[in-house]
């Protein structure tokens, strides 16, 4: 039996189990959650079956690690950071025969370590077990490079990519933006300050006096100081043209606010966001990112035209807000090869299989 393992449930996990149980017999697999998403998820009875959630840490000693002594492969979708590392750290011999399919945040927590004593333990444990495993599988190499350079790592790369809630076939049904004069600026995609939201809306201040309005999406995250601050500063300099979102969409909904866009900022210091980013650049709209994260570099290498966003601070609005068709069908077709379903599915495939032996 292979067994996977989720920190939280949510839309990724549920597209992925969706995306298996169309090509693989799942009585060979069991999906364990540490979080359970208070509004469930719409799987399948038989699907359902194949589920377990864990909630403590009790559980986790109690319930979880007799199934993973007898499992035949484990996949951490997403390292947790936190008193499980423990059990991972004493653990080496499940963590040999495991995958480790990195999300991004789970590697550059490291930059974390010295805010305080459990960071810095945690840290610790994180470079007794992180050696042990033998695979890291993730959408951007140069993520799995520096986990593996980090924690001294011999592991094998594998590439992977989990579907996109927002699947490319969705997005090709929505009416195209009606043509205005208000140019619709998405800056970044939730509450949490990995956004660098401040700086963000410092750098779109000098366009003030244009015909625009900034979408913030500001949910996912519990710090009401920190988004009460977020919400102040962009109403200070762009008044009733700074929008906060903090409620909730579907991915339908989501889907449709996308396509209402014109440009995107990301301003993450790490992956982060390609959720959003993808669906952007299929549907035509001008993306800002930092040139110095593994995110630019590979959609760089796969053929998207994207933009550095400390060029705002030089540019005039209409280079800002420009982008020429041409770009724009590259894009799509870029971004169309590699969200593929047949493609995510063949990666998928690739690396359950080759533990099903």
């Amino acid at each position: 039996m292979q067994v996977h393992i989720f920190t939280n449930e949510g839309l990724y996990s549920n597209s992925l189990i969706k995306l298996l149980e169309k090509q693989l017999d799942l009585e060979e697999h069991l999906f364990i959650f540490r979080k359970q998403k208070s509004t469930g998820q719409d799987y399948s009875e038989k699907l359902s079956k194949r589920i377990i959630y864990s909630s403590n840490f009790r559980s986790l000693l109690c319930e979880v690690l007799p199934i993973l002594r007898k499992a035949k492969w484990i996949y951490f979708h997403y390292l947790p950071y936190g008193p499980s590392l423990l059990l991972w750290a004493v653990s080496p011999d499940l963590l040999r025969k495991s995958t480790w399919i990195i999300w991004g945040g789970d590697v550059f927590i490291y930059k974390e370590k010295n805010r305080n004593a459990k960071t810095r333990l945690y840290e610790l444990l994180r470079h007794i077990s992180i050696p042990n495993f033998p695979e890291m599988a993730s959408f951007i190499e140069e993520d799995a490079r520096e986990a593996m350079s980090i924690y001294r790592s011999k592991a094998q790369y594998i590439p992977i990519l989990y579907p996109i809630p927002l699947s490319i076939n969705q997005l090709k049904d929505l009416p195209k933006k009606t043509e205005n004069r208000t140019l619709s600026i998405l800056l970044g995609n939730s509450a949490d300050p990995s956004n660098f939201h401040i700086e963000t809306i410092e750098f779109l201040a000098r366009f003030k006096n244009q015909s625009i309005k900034v979408y913030c999406p500001l949910s996912y995250y519990t710090d009401s100081t920190y988004v009460d601050k977020v919400i102040q500063l962009g109403k200070d300099y762009f008044k009733d043209n700074f929008i906060p979102i903090k409620n909730m969409m579907t991915p339908t909904e989501y889907a449709g606010f996308l396509a209402g866009m014109d440009v995107g900022i990301m301003n993450h210091r790490r992956q982060q966001a390609l959720g959003n980013v993808l669906p952007l650049l299929f549907l035509g709209k001008k993306v800002f990112l930092r040139s110095d994260i593994s995110t630019y570099r590979f959609l760089d290498r796969a053929g998207c035209i994207i933009f550095d966003i400390k060029s705002i601070a030089d540019c005039s609005f209409k280079c800002f807000s420009e982008m020429a068709n041409s770009a724009k069908q590259i894009n799509k077709r870029s971004v169309e090869k590699i969200t593929s379903d047949e493609y995510c599915t063949s990666l998928w495939l690739n690396l359950l299989n080759k533990h099903q032996q």
